[in-house]
């Protein structure tokens, strides 16, 4: 109960914000910050405009009962206060669809998420980034770079670590991010038998340079929106691993800019890792159209720009009423 008083507040901070600043358009990301928003703006009574975008699923293998019921809940009071509703994936987007059945399609649009392919970009060579790490040229560095919660399936990948090392593939796996299943992840190396072989990095700052000292990213999600580090690693020119959940697959076209496999499957993994080390050829292909991909489809400038004309689009809504 005492999450009540907090979400009343935030609700009445908003509320008044806007109110004072005559704001026209307010854009809300995230579910908590939408539903917030949205009730703040139907206070006031349709003056403000309202957008919202929508970022992740909720993922149905991991979360109870009654997160998935709040989530349900929460999306039909977002789309009925809502004058548009962005969602980052079509995968996204039909899902809210599903969920309120009401909803006109044209109050659904679509606006991947966009990477600044000036700080992300391939480099000549992985040496200099390895080194830098405290690994040489020859090590295999494997990474993923995520928040450490179950619903991505990091326990996936460090299981396809040790069938690596069973195969006699000493391989390096670096995990940059953090997150409350951190603990539970380290337990399971020890158990699987590979902490010498897996690394976390915890937050990092300069996150450019840890895709650069890698040779293979890989994302073993179990549900995803979009997924931004997946952008980051293919724009970054390297070869990509992940799983054919929500709006991966939008991004990732199996075996022409990377691999697509199927979720909670350890061997799949090793077997994609595996296909990577034996055909250098393709992963290098593969890294060049995955960046490809990111310059023609998922750029900043792409974003920004169907982001505004989606904010003209409501301005003019707004002055024809």
């Amino acid at each position: 109960m005492g999450k009540v008083p907090v979400l009343v507040s935030n609700i009445v901070r908003v509320f008044r914000f806007i109110n004072n600043e005559n704001i026209q358009i307010a854009h809300f990301h995230g579910f908590k910050a939408s539903i917030i928003g949205c009730l703040a703006c139907m206070a006031l009574k349709c003056k403000t405009r309202t957008i919202v975008t929508v970022h992740n699923f909720i993922d149905n293998k991991t979360a109870g009962i009654f997160n998935r019921l709040a989530y349900n809940i929460g999306i039909r009071i977002i789309i009925k206060n809502t004058d548009i509703c962005i969602t980052v994936s079509k995968a996204l987007a039909r899902t809210i669809s599903s969920i309120n059945k009401l909803t006109s399609g044209n109050r659904i649009h679509v606006v991947y998420n966009g990477i600044d392919t000036t700080v992300f970009r391939p480099v000549c060579s992985t040496y200099f980034y390895k080194k830098n790490i405290g690994y040489n040229k020859e090590h295999i560095l494997i990474g993923s770079v995520c928040r450490l919660v179950k619903g991505k399936g990091l326990d996936f990948l460090i299981e396809s670590i040790a069938l690596l090392k069973q195969r006699g593939v000493n391989a390096i796996l670096l995990i940059a991010g953090d997150g409350p299943y951190k603990e539970t992840l380290i337990d399971y190396c020890k158990d699987l038998n590979v902490w010498s072989n897996v690394r976390f990095f915890g937050y990092i700052h300069n996150i450019q340079d840890f895709y650069n000292a890698l040779d293979i990213f890989v994302l073993p999600t179990l549900s995803e929106g979009l997924g931004i580090s997946i952008l980051e690693a293919m724009a970054a020119g390297k070869p990509v691993i992940a799983t054919r959940v929500g709006g991966v697959p939008e991004i990732v076209t199996n075996r022409y800019n990377g691999i697509l496999i199927r979720p909670a499957d350890s061997k799949a993994i090793a077997d994609a890792l595996m296909y990577y080390m034996r055909n250098p050829q393709d992963k290098g292909l593969h890294g060049i159209r995955g960046q490809d991909t990111i310059e023609n489809k998922f750029t900043c400038h792409n974003m920004i720009k169907q982001t505004q004309d989606i904010y003209l689009q409501v301005l003019n809504e707004r002055n024809d009423t």
